[in-house]
């Protein structure tokens, strides 16, 4: 599963104009498993039923996306 969360400009400006549904209609042509997610507790919602122990969930972004493992390890324990 690819969750793409919102993109928003940290120190530049977006001049390409690219919006997070942008980035999930183009992964979409080479991965249909792919969602637009922006709330982390809509993400922690979305996948607490899907993980298991044998996955890995790779979190990448600026910002507090961190905060979706910090959700996973909390609350399932």
């Amino acid at each position: 599963n690819i969750i793409v969360i919102d993109i928003y400009a940290a120190r530049e400006v977006n001049k390409f104009g690219i919006t997070s549904d942008d980035l999930v209609e183009k992964i979409k042509e080479y991965n249909t498993n792919v969602v637009h997610i922006s709330d982390y507790e809509e993400i922690y919602e979305y996948l607490k039923d899907k993980v298991t122990n044998e996955d890995i969930i790779i979190t990448l972004g600026a910002g507090h996306v961190t905060k979706i493992a910090e959700l996973l390890v909390n609350k399932h324990e």
